[in-house]
């Protein structure tokens, strides 16, 4: 039986699959799932590969995810390089930065934390 955290990621990655939210998708869902978007092609391929397959809207709504969950230096990173979108070299030279900044431990911590905190924008009762 999967937990109810485990719960929230699955359909957090639905909406992301989905690619259209609506309106009836909780804000906190919404955020992770625009989060999930791009970190997951981060992880699978590449910052390089991410800014390929995700447009410049994709991106910006990755970044004010990583706001919502009030993890600035991720957005701040992702900012830049949304920047220097389409500079092969500048994205390779970030890489390392990418690979300690944007990951999986930070996130998840501030997703229990955000949860905690407002759990109505999960959909999950207080």
């Amino acid at each position: 039986m999967i937990s109810p955290y485990g719960q929230i990621w699955n359909e957090a990655l639905l909406v992301a699959s989905a690619g259209n939210a609506g309106e009836s998708v909780p804000r906190g869902l919404l955020m992770l799932s625009r989060i999930q978007r791009v970190f997951g092609a981060v992880e699978s391929d590449g910052i390089i590969h991410a800014m390929e397959t995700n447009s410049d809207d994709q991106v910006r709504h990755a970044i004010e995810a990583y706001r919502y969950f009030e993890l600035p230096e991720e957005a701040e990173l992702l900012e830049d390089l949304r920047a220097h979108r389409g500079d092969d070299e500048y994205m390779n030279d970030k890489e390392p930065e990418v690979d300690r900044v944007l990951d999986s431990e930070s996130l998840d911590r501030a997703v229990k934390g955000r949860i905690a905190a407002w759990p109505h924008d999960f959909n999950v009762a207080s």
